[in-house]
């Protein structure tokens, strides 16, 4: 599902890692079943080069496509990096959430990219055509100013969420300061790039802007990442995932939530309070691991799940 959502799965970017050894190609088909909706009939090949998607029987020309036929939310193992990692992995997490709720936003965002990759060529050239960097930042501009505002509106709904989940799922983190940086100081995005043009044409690249936005997580000032524990950034990364997840829900977008080895992330206590809320979502929830004891604790939180075993690839119902 995740490659199907995503184009890659979140283990890796390497598609011959999934299609093995002995294969030249994979295929991935799946149906969807929504209430009130149409049905959805979803599939992807995949070669070492290119790839090929059908939804409901049409070619797709963009992933996209199936990425909004498939709302997906995933936390895993290496989560914890939208806390300890770089912007770019808050920046994708915030972006993927307004992608499912405003559905305008990825062609601006995808407008300002193709715009920023012109905007950077003709920087780099020794002698710049100064009306076309005019006409460029104009439409940089109108894009940011629209990316921007979907941004802050989807991160207003995102803060009281993982507040009332913090403090559901742990009564020891101190309090989580949340806060968005648009990617440029001061106020007007078109007075920015007028005041950094020669700062920008003397790097050969433009350094403020969207592209470099950031969901901030603080703690008394300072980087969430320096004050909390690897435990603690784990159950700050599952807020954040399952903010987003609700949010989706409050728009009408019944998301899917996969859930990998939940079991090995959480101890004990952490680890019935995360099930108890899991049953609690309006979601459909896969969850995935090698502790058998997770089913029975499953069943205790009320998820009453359906279990399969998955043995040299096959999968067969328990």
């Amino acid at each position: 599902m995740v490659v199907l959502a995503k184009g890659r799965s979140f283990r890796g970017g390497r598609h011959k890692d999934l299609i093995g050894r002995y294969g030249s190609k994979f295929q991935i088909h799946i149906s969807i079943e929504t209430e009130g909706r149409p049905d959805e009939k979803l599939g992807l090949e995949r070669n070492a080069s290119t790839w090929h998607a059908r939804r409901n029987g049409e070619s797709v020309k963009t992933l996209a496509e199936l990425s909004s036929a498939l709302p997906l939310v995933v936390l895993e193992p290496n989560s914890h990096n939208l806390v300890d990692g770089s912007p770019e992995h808050r920046r994708r997490m915030v972006d993927w959430g307004v992608f499912h709720v405003k559905h305008t936003f990825l062609s601006q965002w995808q407008r300002y990219r193709r715009t920023l990759k012109q905007r950077n060529a003709y920087l780099k050239k020794n002698d710049p055509d100064r009306d076309l960097i005019d006409s460029l930042d104009r439409q940089m501009v109108l894009y940011g100013v629209s990316v921007t505002h979907d941004r802050e509106s989807y991160i207003t709904e995102l803060k009281p969420k993982i507040k009332v989940l913090l403090d559901f799922l742990s009564d020891s983190l101190p309090e989580i300061e949340t806060s968005f940086s648009r990617g440029w100081s001061g106020f007007g995005f078109a007075e920015y790039m007028l005041k950094h043009r020669s700062r920008d044409w003397e790097l050969g690249a433009t350094m403020g802007g969207p592209h470099r936005a950031d969901l901030k997580l603080l703690v008394a000032g300072e980087k969430a990442r320096d004050r909390l524990s690897r435990g603690q950034q784990k159950l700050l990364a599952a807020a954040l995932l399952l903010a987003q997840a609700q949010i989706m829900s409050d728009h009408g977008t019944i998301p899917v939530l996969l859930i990998d080895d939940i079991a090995s992330e959480f101890d004990q206590q952490h680890l019935e309070k995360m099930l108890s809320l899991l049953a609690s979502m309006q979601a459909q929830i896969w969850l995935t691991g090698v502790d058998k004891s997770l089913i029975e604790k499953a069943k205790n939180a009320g998820l009453g799940p359906l279990v399969f075993h998955v043995k040299q690839g096959q999968i067969t119902p328990a």
